[in-house]
């Protein structure tokens, strides 16, 4: 086959069905911008982004229950000190654990900002820095001797705002209320939609009073309070180990003669699950959850795939004159069939292309709604949301694309294309009458 020719003539083509073709790339740009969209949502879900590069072995517990087996009363939230502290700082099968806290929203001072700016902040560990990769511009973060000191480590968007730049900040000093902070050092901010890691700062939670204060049942006041753990695994056996060494300290809090029963939740939990699920209380089935996007898929690509095969199927109808004579010169039916395909794979191709771009240029204006939608937590904050370069422009987003081209191609074009060569000659010249 000469592709040269074969691009030529599916030039002629087009230009000669100049609305048939501008229709089959249109319906083609719709359905992969629509996939493409579904597929960076999840991709920033679950794919080893800044600065959670090691999404695939970091394992959590954000959800916890108490309850009084005396009365049947129980309470649901988050790990106080104490509990974190006994159960999850003295874990063994963990490469690294982390503990942390959020006050939300924090108005911050300088001198030469009396009214003051809000800012997101978190109580962090020295070791948080060790289970999220955050890339530090300068300085460093505060060792376990700094703990309870007022230092931060604040990102480059902070410092440029408090500041004016986010060189030679190191030392400076701003106000959280009246409590005076030393900046440590300075990171690269990371994006809103990774909400484990993202802050814009990062202080140790023990330099605030009232960090080891909580509530609970029958005088166990601080096994509640805002704690999450994050923690690290080399291998899929330390997982097991770790979650049979989890599942010990449960069972031995549950057995140990109170009248107070904690329950877990089959937790930690991998990152994946913690994306993919609505709760946390929630079985988590990995098949439940394959089925779902299955069918998400075939709804973004069948239909259209159907819509287009219709209309190649209608097409093929008006050019069965054109292959009969081009038989009876000696083409055969695989050429024909050659030279069909690849005129749809290449306004395919160009649909894909078209697709691609609307996805991103969808993604970037309303990307805050978007991220809304397709969150499971309605109650999570997704506004004044970053989209990195590595979140749009990734190999895999590319590769995704041209495997969708191609699935695409295949799926509406070949069957009416085989259909249609199989007639006889005879017949194909009779459409011409």
């Amino acid at each position: 086959m000469n592709w040269t020719q074969a691009c030529k003539q599916a030039w002629n083509e087009a230009r000669q069905h100049s609305v048939y073709t501008s229709l089959y790339i249109a319906g083609v740009a719709l359905a992969i911008a629509l996939t493409m969209i579904f597929g960076v949502i999840y991709f920033v879900k679950m794919a080893p982004i800044y600065p959670e590069y090691n999404r695939a072995n970091t394992y959590s517990i954000e959800y916890v229950t108490f309850r009084d087996t005396t009365n049947y009363s129980s309470m649901s939230g988050r790990l106080g000190y104490n509990a974190v502290k006994e159960w999850f700082y003295t874990l063994k099968n963990v490469e690294h654990v982390t503990a942390m806290t959020s006050l939300g929203g924090m108005t911050i001072y300088t001198d030469n900002n009396k009214e003051g700016v809000r800012m997101s902040s978190k109580g962090v560990d020295p070791d948080f820095f060790k289970v999220f990769n955050l890339e530090f511009v300068e300085g460093k973060p505060f060792t376990e001797e700094e703990q309870n000191l007022p230092v931060a480590v604040i990102t480059d968007r902070v410092a440029r705002q408090l500041f004016g730049t986010d060189e030679g900040v190191t030392g400076r000093t701003f106000k959280i209320s009246i409590q005076e902070f030393v900046v440590k050092g300075v990171v690269k901010e990371a994006s809103r939609l990774t909400p484990a890691s993202y802050s814009q700062i990062y202080y140790p939670y023990m330099c605030l009073p009232g960090y080891d204060s909580g509530w609970g049942m029958n005088g166990q006041l601080t096994n509640m309070g805002n704690f999450l753990v994050y923690m690290t695994v080399k291998d899929d056996d330390q997982v097991k180990a770790l979650k049979r060494e989890v599942q010990e300290i449960a069972h031995k809090f549950n057995t140990s003669g109170g009248t107070v029963e904690v329950n877990l939740y089959n937790q930690p939990s991998s990152h994946f699950e913690v994306a993919l699920r609505e709760s946390p209380t929630d079985d988590f089935s990995w098949s439940s959850v394959i089925r779902r996007n299955i069918i998400i898929l075939l709804v973004l690509l069948l239909i259209p795939s159907l819509n287009l095969s219709g209309m190649i199927a209608g097409r093929m109808e008006s050019r069965m004159s054109e292959m009969g004579i081009r038989k009876s010169y000696g083409a055969g039916s695989g050429i024909l069939m050659k030279q069909v395909l690849f005129e749809n794979f290449l306004w395919t191709v160009a649909g894909g292309v078209i697709g691609l771009a609307a996805a991103w240029i969808v993604l970037a204006l309303e990307r805050e709604w978007i991220f809304k939608l397709f969150e499971n937590n309605p109650g999570s904050s997704v506004t004044d949301v970053h989209l990195s370069g590595e979140m749009l422009f990734s190999p895999v987003i590319f590769g995704g694309a041209l495997v969708l081209c191609l699935m695409l191609n295949l799926m509406s074009a070949f069957i009416p294309t085989w259909r249609a060569m199989r007639r006889p000659i005879v017949t194909s010249l009779y459409e011409k009458r």
